[in-house]
């Protein structure tokens, strides 16, 4: 009796590569999955605290392993207030655009609005360029990596390199202008607040307008000082992938203007000067 020799480990490999792309590649189903907060204290903005968990199965568990759904959860806190700051600016740009046809709250509605259109001016791009420069391109070309290999362990060096790859791009590996990127979220969301109150306010205050003119100051600085981060990891690391989003966003040179006539200690205080990793 002739007996067939044991399955070689290329073709359980290629087995497995298959099972991956029909799970993941054509449809994916999550089963389990749920959001988390860990951010419970009334004070604080449960938003910031989002994960989302999920429990893939064989063999797609050899690839999502803890670490790397981890790092997945990190870009996901990460994206997760820019796409809603945008939301919020959009609907404000709706509520108060009725608002501009009133004759009384028609002059100070404009002022307010013109900021708003600024600030999305920057979120837009910013998240344009996460969204589509980043995310959606290396997405189509891990799908065409994916479909053209027949073999597991490459597949799971294709995706370590995506993973890598958004990682790096979405600058969430640059601790210190993730947090100057974190700091302007809040500014949007105060700005965005203070639209909310003065759409239930009658009259316009001068404290309101002491307040816009403090929020207007913050965006400006902050927006200026991580151009300038932006444009300094863009010259010391030789990162193209910033190109794009530099040129959208200074195609007037307003940026270069706003960096321009930052204080340097306060660039230094920001982390600007040092040099950034791209890991």
């Amino acid at each position: 009796m002739i007996r067939r020799p044991p399955r070689s480990t290329h073709c359980i490999s290629s087995a497995a590569s298959d099972v991956y792309k029909r799970q993941v590649m054509s449809n994916i189903t999550i089963k389990s999955w749920w959001f988390n907060s860990s951010n419970l204290s009334p004070h604080r903005d449960a938003w910031n605290g989002l994960s989302l968990e999920y429990e893939p199965t064989w063999p797609v568990h050899l690839i999502l392993s803890p670490e790397v759904l981890e790092k997945y959860n990190n870009m996901f806190r990460f994206l997760l207030p820019f796409r809603r700051i945008q939301i919020l600016l959009h609907r404000d740009w709706v509520v108060h655009l009725r608002q501009m046809k009133s004759v009384q709250r028609g002059v100070y509605i404009r002022k307010l609005m013109n900021l708003r259109r600024e600030v999305a001016f920057f979120v837009d791009n910013v998240m344009s360029y996460f969204q589509v420069d980043v995310l959606e391109a290396q997405w189509s070309k891990l799908e065409l990596l994916i479909t053209r290999s027949q073999d597991f362990e490459e597949v799971r060096k294709f995706h370590d390199e995506y993973l890598n790859n958004i990682s790096s791009q979405c600058l969430v590996s640059m601790s210190k202008l993730v947090k100057a990127l974190e700091e302007i979220i809040q500014v949007c969301m105060k700005m965005s607040y203070f639209l909310d109150r003065i759409e239930n306010s009658e009259d316009y205050t001068s404290d309101m307008d002491k307040e816009y003119r403090t929020i207007k100051a913050q965006f400006e600085n902050q927006s200026g000082l991580i151009f300038k981060m932006m444009s300094n990891v863009k010259k010391n690391q030789n990162s193209p992938f910033l190109s794009q989003l530099l040129l959208r966003l200074d195609y007037n040179e307003y940026y270069s203007r706003l960096a321009a006539g930052l204080d340097k200690s306060q660039v230094s205080l920001s982390g600007f000067g040092h040099k950034f990793s791209i890991q």
